[in-house]
């Protein structure tokens, strides 16, 4: 299931029904899908419309096969009335698989006692209530999740979800955060640092509460997050929890006024006990450094069809009662909260995902060619060594594990480095970095290499790089993509996205890509052109988020690649209206106007300028979700805050910080008024309903005395000139420029 509405109907119904639910991400290799289904002994799948192909794939595994819950007819049912409720507080609620060392995965089995204790042990400390939203933005496999669907359910407090794969989007979450009035949200402290980075986290006026788990959270995090949150409208937990307990365990408070050296994990949740111990089990003074074991209402009954391996870790000790034994080390403080300080063994966590790096290297000694394998983290990335051949090693393990668990280093030896009794010394494994460089190094020849160059080698830490590595397999992931771009922001003048590192992850593809958006600019002109050597032209009128990133229109001359393209820069003069209809008059013969937001009104202002000289009109204006503009003051202050503060993070100067905010004013000072002689072709996005779709219809309608056509398109207004979306919105483009009766 992918997150939507249906994946909390699927697990309610489970729940209600007395079965327990084993949430698999769709996105699974088929090995690791097809292994779950089968160790876990699972009936039934209940899936969505669109992964149908992948269950399909396991219809032979299951007793009753599978079921659409978008599709599924009440129909065929016999009893529609509302089920008795026949769970118990031991019964099985929930199954998730973590990393095992074995190679395979190992299913943890959750009762329901765990969750609700956990969930009203939560509801009791935060006191949500009606007016609180809470975001579902967490992926079903990982048991934060849990509490963000179910609780919801309990208390009556409102839930929106993110949509699939939203999660990994800082901007995306930020305007969800402001649009939805988010006021509880959850994350991995990877991602906080993230949003406190490159996202005006505390201008979401709505958002009362942090809460943290997965990783360790840092130090630094926290204070660059009070230093943003100035007013300390938004208060930061920082919570601990093995999925073996029922989520978390231990809860803390990120008080700004505190004097901290580290950020506890906290103290014990509600029927819950915790314990320091040594090697003997035996219980440590406050300070003392041991292993930290759980007991409570939160223990898992144990991993399925592994019974050895739980009653190595789920310990009945003689005074202590049944403890859970969670590998990692830490120690009481005076004030009573607990100090995460690390593993025991080689679990390490990714992403918040918990990983055994026994499983990786299980599953690397298995391909073909590879005799050993060792997996290790360096600087919170994985690092596989192997004795061997690894060409083809990577796609391999991609058809085999999850993409957090895939190495991002990969390095040949002869032998594993050993230590004076012989056992492997992997201190002294090399660092993966100094691996890295190809057999042959190209330098960067051209301005644009060179200083993409300096950027890469200071976002990885490399000093030598090959302008034919790739970003990603020197250590690059997600987090040092977002440090790229908004360098890269800082250094050219021209804008690029977080989408250009992944099309374009070497610095040689980074450079061109940079001076293909570049080509034939002159600031004279106050325009890009496209695809010159076309006939037929196409004029884009600059929108707002634009003048900050308008990678997009490099995308979409590929789409529209028999379309000569001119992309206006916004010109900040007063006059701008007539500098546009007069270089448009000078340039083309016969053309098309385009909009995106808020382009498409001031495209049809340029119109009613040239009509009032008589100039040449365009053959039609294609509106890609604009609006007319109807009142003075159009923007809400919290808009322009948050645009003013999304220009600076990526880097723009103060001179263009002043373009957006002059664009702002114009659109503050304009009203749509008049008609034009013109066509209009409107492109909703893909959230407006029929009747949304007919008043914007209406509303240009109202301002032409031609022909008004409507047409839904793809995404949600901010997605449409992204990448997945362009491609279709594209087509919905072409069909209007090919019915516009250009000369040939």
């Amino acid at each position: 299931l992918d997150r939507s509405e249906w994946m909390i109907i699927a697990i309610l119904g489970v729940l209600k029904a007395g079965g327990a639910y084993l949430p698999i991400d769709p996105q699974y290799p088929e090995d690791r899908t097809t292994y779950m289904l089968e160790d876990s002994g699972a009936t039934i799948i209940l899936h969505d419309t669109a992964n149908r192909v992948n269950a399909n794939n396991y219809k032979s595994l299951l007793s009753y096969g599978i079921i659409d819950v978008q599709t599924f007819s009440l129909s065929t049912m016999e009893h529609l009335t509302n089920l008795k409720i026949i769970n118990h507080v031991d019964n099985l609620a929930y199954v998730i698989y973590t990393s095992g060392s074995t190679g395979k995965p190992k299913g943890v089995m959750l009762a329901h006692r765990g969750a609700v204790n956990r969930i009203a042990w939560m509801q009791k400390k935060y006191a949500l209530d009606t007016s609180d939203t809470i975001l579902q933005k967490t992926p079903f496999s990982f048991d934060v999740s849990v509490w963000e669907l179910l609780l919801p359910m309990m208390y009556g407090v409102k839930l929106v979800f993110a949509k699939p794969n939203g999660h990994k989007d800082n901007e995306y979450l930020l305007r969800l955060i402001k649009k939805e009035s988010i006021s509880f949200i959850h994350f991995v402290p990877s991602m906080l640092s993230v949003m406190l980075q490159h996202s005006a986290l505390h201008t979401c006026d709505s958002l009362k509460n942090i809460v943290c788990s997965g990783e360790a959270l840092s130090l630094d995090t926290v204070n660059t997050f009070h230093s943003n949150n100035t007013k300390n409208l938004i208060k930061l937990h920082n919570l601990y929890g093995p999925t073996e307990a029922s989520i978390d365990v231990t809860s803390f408070y990120c008080d700004k006024d505190r004097d901290l050296k580290s950020i506890p994990i906290g103290k014990a949740i509600a029927n819950t006990k915790l314990y320091i111990l040594n090697q003997n089990k035996e219980i440590l003074p406050i300070g003392s450094i041991g292993e930290l074991y759980i007991a409570g209402d939160g223990l898992a009954r144990g991993y399925l069809n592994k019974p050895e391996l739980t009653e190595q870790v789920f310990i009945n000790h003689p005074s202590l009662g049944r403890i859970y034994k969670t590998g990692d080390m830490a120690k009481y403080q005076e004030d009573g909260n607990i100090e995460y300080l690390g593993r025991v063994d080689d679990q390490v966590k990714i992403k918040g995902f918990r990983v055994e790096l026994g499983e990786i290297e299980n599953v690397i000694s298995s391909f073909d060619g590879i005799s050993d394998s060792l997996v290790k983290l360096y600087n919170e990335q994985l690092v596989a060594y192997v004795i061997g051949e690894k060409k083809g090693l990577k796609e391999y393990l991609l058809d085999k594990l999850p993409n957090y668990m895939i190495p991002l280093y990969f390095l040949e030896l002869e032998q594993f480095p050993l230590t004076s009794n012989g056992k492997v010394d992997k201190k002294n494994l090399p660092n993966p970095k100094k691996n890295e460089h190809p057999k042959v190094y190209r330098v960067a020849n051209t301005s644009t290499e060179i200083e993409v160059a300096k950027i890469f080698a200071e976002t990885l830490q490399v000093e030598k790089i090959s302008i034919e590595s790739n970003f990603f397999d020197l250590g690059g992931d997600s987090l040092n993509a977002i440090n790229l771009i908004s360098h890269a922001n800082r250094v050219f003048s021209k804008k690029v996205q977080l989408s250009h590192i992944f099309n374009y992850p070497t610095i040689e593809l980074f450079a061109q890509a940079l001076d293909k958006i570049q080509v034939e600019k002159e600031t004279t002109k106050n325009y890009t052109i496209f695809n010159p050597d076309k006939q037929h032209a196409l004029f884009i009128f600059p929108t707002i988020i634009a003048t900050i990133d308008h990678a997009f229109l490099d995308q979409m001359s590929k789409y529209l690649i028999d379309y000569k393209i001119y992309a206006f820069d916004f010109i900040i003069e007063e006059n701008r209206i007539v500098e546009y209809a007069k270089m448009v008059n000078t340039l083309e013969d016969e053309f098309v106007f385009f909009g995106y937001s808020s382009g498409g009104s001031l495209a049809y202002e340029v119109i009613k300028e040239m009509e009032k000289f008589k100039y040449k009109l365009p053959k039609k204006l294609i509106s890609l979700d604009s609006w007319r503009i109807n009142k003075l003051n159009y923007i809400p202050a919290d808009f322009r805050v948050l645009m003013i503060d999304k220009a600076k993070r990526h880097g723009l100067s103060a001179s263009e910080c002043h373009k957006i905010v002059t664009y702002m004013d114009m659109i503050d000072s304009t009203i749509n008024m008049g008609q034009i002689n013109v066509d209009i072709d409107y492109i909703s996005d893909a959230l407006k309903s029929k009747d949304e779709i007919e008043k914007r219809h209406e509303e240009w309608a109202s301002l032409t005395t031609q022909k008004v056509r409507s047409f839904s398109g793809f995404g949600e207004h901010e997605d449409m000139v992204k990448k997945s979306f362009l491609i279709k919105n594209c087509e919905l483009i072409k069909t209007s420029l090919l019915d516009s009766k250009f000369k040939e």
